[in-house]
């Protein structure tokens, strides 16, 4: 198994530990803890898959035809400064 399914496993892991122990939480300050270091093995691992991501997909992801365009930009901040202006 290469090593980003292999932190996706994990995370999917983790985040069903914390659903489960958010749900018992409650005032218990020792599950707030265990939740605290829960997330930020979260984030470790995101961290992780994001430096397996390679160049090629990294490219993908960047001339994805759903991104927006610099004229969307544009058109967005010509609405938000009308709005302003009103």
């Amino acid at each position: 198994m290469d090593p980003a399914a292999r932190a996706q496993k994990q995370l999917e892991a983790i985040e069903g530990q914390i659903a489960q122990l958010e749900a018992k939480a409650g005032q218990d300050q020792a599950a707030h803890a265990q939740l605290k270091r829960l997330h930020e093995q979260v984030r470790l691992l995101r961290e992780q898959m994001h430096s397996y991501t390679s160049a090629w997909r990294k490219t993908e992801l960047a001339r994805h035809n759903q991104r927006p365009f610099l004229l969307d930009y544009v058109e967005m901040m010509r609405r938000l400064s009308d709005r302003v202006r009103r």
